[in-house]
């Protein structure tokens, strides 16, 4: 009886670190300056999203997908204490570089902190937990904060703000097309992004069985 669930034991940690094939289907993002990396369980699955640097050690993070009559794209900006960034305008531009076809789509709502805005009282709540819906307009302050202690010391994080957009105004699938993003304003000075390019890619990957 012993020997049996010494076994069962070690069947289950053969599967819990054990990788299987899986078929990937995503959108892979490519930007000049950009690392890019996977959002999946324990940074598995595709490099689906990409970071890239600014200036002011300000990070901007994004992803995007396409379907029939669905574009999803999502974007976080987080920057250090003392640092302040906004978007000059609330319009994104997207290509479809296979035929130059252009789409306007706005920004409806930034998500962020209450620390990261000075005017707190002039927002609402987002879906009523302790981010606030902002303008897409609005001066968002980074702030530097205390996350965990490793081994090699303490582990501190930025923050700022988000956008997501859902759009149904682009009629069909894209496989290839590129996120224009309006100009940023760091700490008063205008920086403005290249195109961001999004690549349709099916791929063969190896996930964790236990993901």
């Amino acid at each position: 009886m012993l020997f049996k669930k010494h076994v069962f034991i070690i069947f289950l940690s053969i599967i819990s670190v054990s990788c299987a094939p899986v078929v990937r289907d995503y959108y892979k993002p490519i930007y000049s300056e950009g690392v890019t990396h996977s959002s999946g369980c324990g940074g598995s699955g595709p490099a689906d999203k990409i970071s890239i640097p600014l200036s002011g050690g300000v990070e901007l993070k994004v992803s995007s997908s396409s379907s029939a009559k669905k574009f999803y794209f999502t974007a976080s900006i987080a920057a250090p204490s003392g640092t302040y960034f906004q978007f000059d305008s609330d319009e994104i531009v997207i290509t479809d570089n296979a035929i130059n076809k252009v789409w306007n789509v706005r920004i409806t709502e930034l998500i962020t902190l209450p620390e990261n805005v000075s005017n707190a009282n002039s927002v609402e709540p987002a879906n009523g937990n302790e981010y606030l819906r902002v303008i897409p307009t609005s001066k968002i302050m980074g702030n530097t904060f205390f996350g965990y202690n490793t081994l090699f010391g303490k582990k501190y994080f930025n923050s700022g703000a988000s956008i997501s957009i859902l759009s149904r105004d682009i009629e069909y699938k894209l496989e290839d097309y590129s996120v224009q993003l309006p100009s940023i304003i760091i700490n008063g000075n205008k920086y403005i992004t290249e195109p961001i390019r999004f690549l349709h890619v099916r791929s063969i990957g190896i996930d964790p069985l236990n993901c």
